[in-house]
């Protein structure tokens, strides 16, 4: 398998409030695109490194490193699609394309190798944080397909709130289990509702807006022995809720299945 491994270093890392580009920021004696660019040479058969601020002080820098690299101009740094771009002539149809950023200099040459041994037309490497504030969110569906990429400032503010409803209800009133009601009237398939800009009865709101989003959200952040549940018809969002709510209609008083409720 032929790697060519691409570097996004061209970013000029305002909140460092340095003059030197993001990338060559030093962390634990070696600056981070040395980490980075050190790790990839391990398992690329090819790597291009895109520059922008401060290109000379990054060109330097990677022939200090010693490792064979081919850079390339972002003229100006309007996001990872058009750095990427600077480079598609030279990307071989056969090569197997590792996009990386230089200013995560502590990825792992096993992670890469797992990431690269996925056979699919494309993968993400994502992780799962206690405290996801100021990330952007990466939507999927039940099969764990990418739906899209949002980032948080464009986060549906109500989800935000029964987010923090159902995590303080967790935490700090000692709820193991938390029901939220009427999921299953939101079909990821038919939206009925106007405002979502898109044909009555079609789209996917829910499905990549919705309810998955909402879901993973809270997910992400719950204790160890809580549990997440819906009413039984909420089939379609089963990979990110505990259970199902059951009545047993045989009898006059009815329970639900989970009495910790």
């Amino acid at each position: 398998m032929n790697i060519h491994t691409i570097i996004l270093a061209g970013g000029k890392g305002t909140r460092m409030l340095s003059q030197k580009a993001k990338v060559l920021q030093v962390l634990g004696g070696r600056t981070m695109l040395n980490h980075v660019l050190t790790t990839a040479n391990k398992i690329s058969n090819k790597i291009s490194v895109v520059v922008g601020f401060d290109k000379e002080g990054v060109e330097e820098e990677i022939k200090k490193i010693g490792i064979n690299a081919n850079t390339y101009l972002q003229k100006e740094q309007i996001g990872t699609a058009d750095a990427v771009k600077t480079i598609l002539k030279d990307i071989d149809i056969n090569e197997k394309t590792l996009i990386l950023y230089g200013d995560v200099p502590l990825i792992k040459e096993e992670t890469l190798k797992k990431l690269c041994s996925q056979e699919f037309d494309l993968s993400i490497l994502t992780t799962n944080l206690k405290n996801p504030t100021g990330y952007g969110r990466v939507l999927k569906d039940k099969e764990n397909n990418v739906l899209r990429i949002i980032e948080e400032k464009d986060a549906d503010q109500e989800q935000k709130k029964i987010k923090e409803i159902v995590l303080r209800l967790q935490k700090e009133s000692g709820t193991s289990g938390v029901y939220l009601d009427q999921i299953s009237a939101a079909s990821p398939k038919l939206c009925m509702d106007k405002s979502h800009g898109h044909p009555v009865g079609g789209g996917s709101w829910w499905l990549d807006q919705g309810y998955y989003k909402l879901l993973s959200a809270i997910r992400d952040d719950m204790p160890e022995g809580a549990f997440l549940t819906s009413e039984a018809m909420a089939e379609p969002y089963n990979h990110l809720l505990d259970g199902l709510l059951s009545w047993n209609s045989q009898f006059q008083d009815q329970k639900p299945i989970y009495s910790a409720i």
